[in-house]
């Protein structure tokens, strides 16, 4: 690295930023931070000036820029304030110089993906993130009939929620395979409705791999390699309103819901012909929740792949299916629906605590029922109530009994329960 010293000459001089127009007529250089950079465009000419610059100017490093040409700035392609823009030409000299702090850093406002649902549609956001997966570069028709490129990134953060990044252009064509599983910054990304909520680039997007923030970037990767235990939660599920079972029963058909609930059994796939001769998989799945309503789900296409019987008994976040009146009211699967097997958000994990506590409440009533069985002698039934001898006037010579157990003796044709066999209690006692 130089210092600043080396490139001012006798005929030089170092102006601010604000200063530069088209009048100056001394030579010149300014010193300043790159806050913002946009991806490297490709040109017919490979020896340009962009070509050669590109290695010196880095997000968040200082240089020195030494001559260049200034035009007037245009309002279609920028964002300044500054009334001119600063182009670089083979005459110009670009160096790295060293930062001692007093030129001020880029303004990141970073925002964790969960709070991303409070924010508007359209607005520039800052993310630090874990890159999850990166998907293949692909091709779109833009509105304007222009073939634009594209690739997917998926993101994580602290709030073990997902996100869709979308690079657009210049953006998707840049080698990308060294982020996966690296933290990436991503400064200026536009805010978008698609999947609940999403961020795509624009041309005042700035993409940092090895952002410089080691504190909070520190605090990112322990999180991930400590914490993540590969689970997640998509982020169109922090904005999903789930639709109980009997609240399904009354609605309209023909209406579209998300679902939430436990799977309470499986049946087995079937294969299904279309009127246009193509075949698809179908498994109806059965759910309940708390209001203990049973739903059968028919679970189309690729999900319905996935679904298999170690399925039941677990909780599951369905969306946008369709409510039908087919042999009864069912809801199924649509293209643009979501099938997640227990999913960590809050719903499931009140499901599993009410399922747990039915599959208790019901073993118990099972074990009861089985020892009524096999108590069964002819025409008698015997079984045990527990009640308190006070309310019955018993008592022992050491005052009043508290909670004991009576066996009582009833007849086949019935259970008398309660204040009966109370009754019956006190008449044997007061017979004696």
């Amino acid at each position: 690295m130089l210092g600043a010293d080396h490139l001012s000459t006798v005929c030089e001089r170092k102006i601010p930023i604000r200063e530069l127009s088209p009048d100056l007529t001394s030579r010149w250089y300014v010193e300043a931070r790159v806050i913002n950079l946009a991806p490297l465009r490709s040109w017919r000419n490979p020896k340009g000036a962009a070509v050669r610059f590109s290695e010196m100017i880095q997000f968040d490093r200082v240089i020195a820029i030494h001559g260049g040409s200034l035009r007037k700035a245009s309002s279609d392609y920028t964002t300044m304030a500054h009334p001119y823009d600063l182009l670089l030409s083979q005459a110009t000299r670009v160096e790295v110089i060293t930062d001692d702090g007093s030129l001020p850093h880029a303004e990141m406002a970073f925002v964790t993906i969960k709070d991303l649902v409070n924010h508007p549609v359209g607005d520039y956001i800052d993310v630090l993130a874990v890159v999850l997966d990166i998907g293949e570069e692909d091709c779109v028709i833009g509105k304007n009939g222009k073939v634009q490129a594209k690739r997917d990134l998926l993101l994580i953060d602290t709030s073990n929620v997902q996100l869709l990044c979308t690079l657009w252009n210049e953006f998707a064509t840049i080698p990308v395979a060294m982020w996966l599983r690296n933290i990436i910054a991503i400064r200026r990304g536009r805010l978008t409705s698609f999947q609940g909520r999403s961020i795509g680039t624009t041309t005042a997007t700035t993409i940092i791999q090895s952002p410089p923030y080691p504190e909070i970037c520190e605090a990112l990767g322990r999180w991930f390699d400590n914490d993540y235990d590969g689970q997640s939660i998509p982020i169109y599920l922090l904005m999903c309103a789930f639709t109980p079972i009997d609240r399904i029963y009354q609605v309209s058909s023909g209406d579209v819901v998300n679902v939430c609930a436990v799977v309470k059994s499986v049946a087995t796939i079937q294969e299904i012909a279309t009127f246009d001769g193509r075949k698809l998989h179908k498994r109806d799945i059965t759910l309940t929740d708390t209001s203990n309503m049973d739903l059968v789900c028919a679970v189309w296409g690729p999900n319905a792949d996935r679904v298999s019987d170690t399925w039941s008994g677990h909780a599951v976040a369905i969306t946008s299916v369709r409510i039908n009146d087919y042999n009864g009211r069912v809801i199924s699967t649509r293209s643009n629906s979501s099938l997640l097997l227990e999913p960590p958000i809050e719903q499931t994990d009140r499901l599993k605590i009410w399922f747990c506590q039915e599959q208790t409440m019901g073993n118990s009533t099972r074990a009861c029922s089985n020892k009524r069985m096999q108590s069964a002698h002819e025409n008698t039934i015997f079984t045990v109530e527990e009640t308190t001898l006070g309310d019955t006037g018993i008592s022992s010579g050491a005052g009043d009994v508290g909670k004991t157990t009576i066996l009582t003796h009833l007849p086949k044709k019935g259970l008398r329960r309660g204040k009966d066999n109370e009754r019956d209690a006190t008449k044997r006692h007061r017979s004696k």
